[in-house]
C-alpha cells in the first residue's frame, strides 16, 4: 500500500499499482461483507466510531472555548488565518477503550505499609 502513497495516481498502468489497486478493493469489499452480515463487528465498529464523534465534540467545544476566551497576553491569541487549519480529531491523549493502568508498583509502599519495604539503593 506504500507504492499507492507514495506514487499516487501518477503510477497508473504500472502493474504493481494495478495490482494493489485491486487487492483495496477487494479489502473494502470483505469489510463491507463483514459490516452488513456481521451484527457484532457492526456493533463493535458503530461503538468506536460514536466515541469517537463524542471525542471530536468535546475537542471542538474546548478549542471554542479556548479562542473566544479572553487573552491577558495577545501574544496567544490564535492568528484567524490559522484557526481553518485546527483540527478537533486528535485522539492520543484520550483513553478510547475503558482501559487504565496505574503505576501501583510506585505507590505500594504508601498504599500497603504493612508490605516488607525495599532496600534502598545506597544498601542503607
Amino acid at each position: 500500500m506504500e507504492v499507492l502513497a507514495r506514487y499516487g495516481s501518477a503510477a497508473r498502468g504500472d502493474p504493481l499499482y494495478e495490482a494493489l489497486v485491486q487487492l483495496g478493493q477487494l479489502l473494502r469489499t470483505v469489510f463491507l461483507a463483514d459490516y452488513f452480515l456481521n451484527d457484532a463487528f457492526r456493533r463493535e465498529l458503530l461503538r468506536v466510531l460514536n466515541r469517537g464523534e463524542l471525542v471530536m465534540a468535546w475537542n471542538t467545544a474546548q478549542m471554542q472555548a479556548t479562542i473566544d476566551r479572553p487573552n491577558a497576553r495577545r501574544s496567544t491569541t490564535v492568528p484567524p488565518e490559522l484557526i481553518g487549519r485546527i483540527a478537533p480529531t486528535r485522539t492520543e491523549g484520550i483513553n478510547l477503550r475503558g482501559v487504565f493502568r496505574f503505576p501501583v508498583e510506585a505507590y505500594a509502599e504508601r498504599l500497603l505499609p504493612s508490605l516488607p519495604r525495599k532496600a534502598s539503593a545506597g544498601g542503607t
